[in-house]
């Protein structure tokens, strides 16, 4: 069969090609096949994701089979405090074929990259060193090739990640398809989705005084995997190209496997089940904080900060898990934390995400959060180049939410245009774009206060604000802090749509942005209100057309306006004693009417 080269422009297929035989004769056709690389696909979908509010999940049954065997199989290793879990097969395992054949070609090819390279070859080599003197991995048993269950064999590749201590991270691809077509991962559940969400993780984040952020070092390899499932976990290699071949297997969880994920953060909800009752600050805070392997959380004072710092440590210690790279805005707090386990820089929100345009960080010296531009290299303006480089805008909070609604605004005129993916743009189209990445590194100078200003004692009010246009509308939540010292106003969150490419008025296009804020309102409402008091909500709109619709019953309007109230009234269910006001609001010594629906309080869901 031909073999596939992964290349800068995706995979290339080289090779011959079995063709329909002839009468007595075998025909072959040499091929060369080029793949659209599957990268931007990904990556649009996750901003578009990010984008979104966080909904509710419906458990599929495949998952509580999933979490049926992880808790019928996990054990507790009596003497390391580690946990033993095995792999969750949702299909015969002995549907797999052999994978020998196939690591031994990506093996191959892996070789020649190594040689070329003595500094990767070095880095190589180091990191399956100290995988075998930390028994991460080790020499796979003979196994009997008669024997009816099969072994699994991963090619693997290493990542460099220069912003990394480890900058080379061996990861397997146990989604070679054997021959008989079946993938170790094919087989395997992928479990519930137990990731935190980051939207709301960052805004407790920024919710007390004291802000905290640390990493779960080598979170998977600290995972026992049972001795029955070793052999599917198993890999080629060897450190000279004149050395025989070694079959070694992975005694962790390793990184690359469908149950990976699932197994990493069940086990830290099993360990806060277990032993969450020594530790009962550490176990109240890990949770709703971890997102990946990493904790990010806030605390009123820093007495309650170190206790909590100490309790997290001492609690993921009993699993031989190791919290490291502490930082905080509070000096007093780092020094009760051992130099070792501190981190020096600035932290970097989602890190998974490679090189970004736009990428949140948080800066612990003047306790704000920042953004770092990468200005696009691509000098072309189509609609590939532009979609890509717009799927790199990270900001799910929305702090610079009229920037990333311009580009949305340039996708939707792009679509709209039916142009190919590398066809250049209009000229009016190359001019909006270029504006675009030249104002881009302004906001460079922006920094936005962590800290929503909550103190001991103070009264809190939510304020939420949606506007429409043609061709866009959003919605932008502050919090109002009124305390002994002074108010406070600060920027929440905000969220962008643009409009729907189907013409709507602009009172509909002004109900649309209600129920964005309805939905923003509800979700910052309800994650604040578990640990804090909030006395008032309010919602402004400024179209008297939509905030009557939404005063009157839904089933006086058409479907698209009924559908929208209830989806409205379903998360903030105005106040009895009168939906709409109007206020004054002067504005260069002019006057005007807003009105204003005031939803207060909101209902607990």
């Amino acid at each position: 069969m031909p073999v596939a080269l992964r290349t800068v422009l995706g995979l290339v297929l080289m090779g011959n090609a079995p063709t329909i035989p002839t009468v007595n004769t075998y025909s072959a056709l040499t091929c060369c096949f080029v793949q659209e690389p599957p990268a931007i696909d990904s990556i649009v979908r996750r901003f578009w994701e990010l984008e979104e509010l966080p909904s509710a999940s419906v458990q599929h049954p495949d998952d509580a089979e999933c979490e049926d065997f992880y808790t019928s199989t996990t054990i507790r290793d009596p003497v390391t405090g580690r946990y033993v879990v095995g792999l969750p097969f949702k299909e015969d395992v002995c549907s797999l074929g052999n994978s020998m054949d196939v690591a031994k070609k990506r093996f191959a090819c892996l070789e020649r990259k190594l040689e070329a390279s003595p500094k990767l070859r070095s880095a190589y080599d180091d990191v399956i060193k100290n995988y075998l003197a930390k028994d991460y991995i080790s020499p796979a048993p003979s196994y009997d090739s008669q024997d009816p269950v099969p072994i699994y064999v991963m090619p693997h590749t290493g990542i460099l990640r220069e912003d990394k201590s480890t900058k080379l991270r061996m990861v397997v691809d146990a989604s070679c398809p054997s021959s008989s077509g079946q993938a170790l991962n094919h087989l395997l559940h992928s479990g519930p989705n137990l990731q935190g969400d980051l939207f709301k993780i960052i805004l407790n984040f920024r919710l007390h005084e004291i802000a905290m952020t640390a990493d779960c070092r080598e979170q998977f390899l600290q995972i026992i995997m049972r001795e029955a499932d070793r052999r599917y976990q198993c890999f080629l290699y060897r450190f000279r190209p004149q050395d025989p071949l070694v079959l070694y297997q992975f005694n962790r969880v390793c990184f690359g496997l469908t149950s990976s994920p699932y197994h990493a953060l069940r086990t830290v909800r099993q360990l806060v089940e277990d032993d969450g009752a020594k530790y009962p600050l550490a176990s109240s805070i890990v949770l709703p904080a971890l997102y990946m392997d990493d904790v990010a959380f806030s605390l009123p004072c820093e007495r309650e900060a170190v206790t909590a710092s100490q309790q997290m440590i001492d609690l993921f210690k009993g699993a031989q898990w190791d919290l490291i790279k502490w930082n905080s805005n509070s000096r007093e707090v780092l020094n009760h934390i051992p130099a070792s386990h501190k981190l020096p820089t600035e932290v970097e929100f989602d890190k998974t995400v490679h090189h970004k345009i736009l990428g949140l960080h948080w800066s612990t010296e003047n306790d704000s959060f920042y953004f770092k531009i990468s200005v696009p290299d691509d000098v072309t303006c189509t609609k590939r180049s532009i979609l890509s480089t717009v799927a790199r805008l990270w900001d799910i909070m929305g702090f610079v939410a009229p920037t990333v609604v311009y580009a949305k605004i340039l996708i939707k005129m792009l679509w709209q245009l039916n142009l190919d993916w590398d066809t250049v743009a209009p000229p009016h189209i190359i001019k909006m774009w270029r504006q675009f990445c030249d104002e881009l590194p302004a906001l460079n100078k922006l920094h936005i206060p962590r800290h929503v200003g909550v103190t001991e004692g103070c009264e809190i009010t939510l304020l939420g604000l949606s506007d429409a246009s043609l061709e866009a509308y959003g919605a932008v939540v502050y919090l109002h802090v009124s305390s002994p010292s002074g108010n406070t106003v600060r920027l929440v969150c905000a969220k962008s749509k643009v409009s729907p490419t189907k013409p709507h008025s602009i009172a509909r296009l002004e109900l649309l942005g209600g129920v964005l804020l309805s939905k923003l309102l509800r979700t910052v409402h309800d994650n604040y209100a578990e640990r804090v008091p909030i006395k008032a909500t309010y919602a402004f709109l400024d179209s008297k057309v939509a905030l009557y619709w939404i005063k009157s019953s839904p089933h006086r309007w058409q479907t698209f306006v009924a559908n929208r109230v209830v989806k409205i009234t379903e998360k903030v269910h105005p106040a009895k004693d009168g939906i709409i006001r109007v206020a004054t609001v002067k504005i260069s010594g002019r006057t005007y009417l807003r009105p204003v629906v005031r939803l207060c309080p909101l209902p607990t869901q």
